[in-house]
């Protein structure tokens, strides 16, 4: 694996693929899959994965839902003209904004550290920035960072990029009690407090993040969309 991979010299935990070695090997489409797949800090073991579930998990209902798929696929249905009516007031309906409230800003619990951790993606260059900042119960800023990534598939990728940036910064500086994680992604939430093993695309990062949590002492995971709190 050494061979295939080395550590980004700008980051200690972001290993990136050799891309020359893959690109003299593979051609420009392989290559590029290979290259959009997340890589490990921790060098875990491979695994079989099934990829037509969210989390890489074998289920009836998984593959209920691929044999349906396929079938529907196969099977196309000239529906009746009324529905073109319908779905044309449903494309409006569905066509206008949703009124959103403005999110603002909170100071952390007295005690606790706030930890802001945010990701760009640029869908056509594959690129994704990371923008981590710390604040203490003040408001005072305390510590930040501000990443590139190249071979970024998604902007989840991107969001469990920064999560587990963030919790790299966090080690590096030795701020390990009392922490209050704020992300605006629901699934990367929802993947540092699960308890299974992530198989999912973005299974290696949640799992490197998982695995930093487990050094903190008092760790809140914030949802930023909602104000949703959750605690480890």
């Amino acid at each position: 694996m050494q061979y295939w991979s080395y550590q980004s010299t700008s980051s200690s935990c972001d290993h990136n693929w050799n891309a020359p070695l893959l690109r003299s090997l593979f051609s420009n489409v392989e290559a590029d899959a290979i290259l959009s797949l997340p890589l490990s800090i921790r060098n875990p073991i491979d695994k079989l994965i099934w990829h037509f579930g969210p989390k890489g998990h074998f289920s009836v209902k998984s593959a209920y839902h691929l044999a349906l798929e396929n079938f529907c696929e196969r099977r196309m249905v000239v529906l009746p003209p009324w529905t073109d009516a319908a779905s044309g007031y449903c494309g409006r309906k569905c066509g206008q904004p949703v009124p959103s409230t403005p999110i603002r800003w909170t100071k952390p619990h007295p005690g606790f550290l706030k930890v802001n951790v945010d990701g760009a993606w640029s869908d056509q260059r594959k690129l994704g920035g990371v923008g981590i900042v710390i604040c203490n119960e003040l408001g005072a800023f305390v510590a930040a960072r501000s990443l590139r990534f190249g071979f970024v598939f998604s902007a989840l990728h991107v969001e469990a990029l920064a999560a587990r940036e963030g919790l790299s910064l966090m080690t590096e500086r030795g701020l390990l009690h009392s922490i209050i994680i704020e992300s605006d992604s629901l699934q990367i939430v929802r993947a540092l407090l699960g308890n299974s093993s992530d198989m999912s695309v973005i299974g290696h990062i949640a799992e490197d993040s998982k695995a930093a949590l487990l050094g903190i002492i008092g760790v809140l995971i914030v949802l930023l969309m909602v104000g949703l709190a959750l605690s480890l």
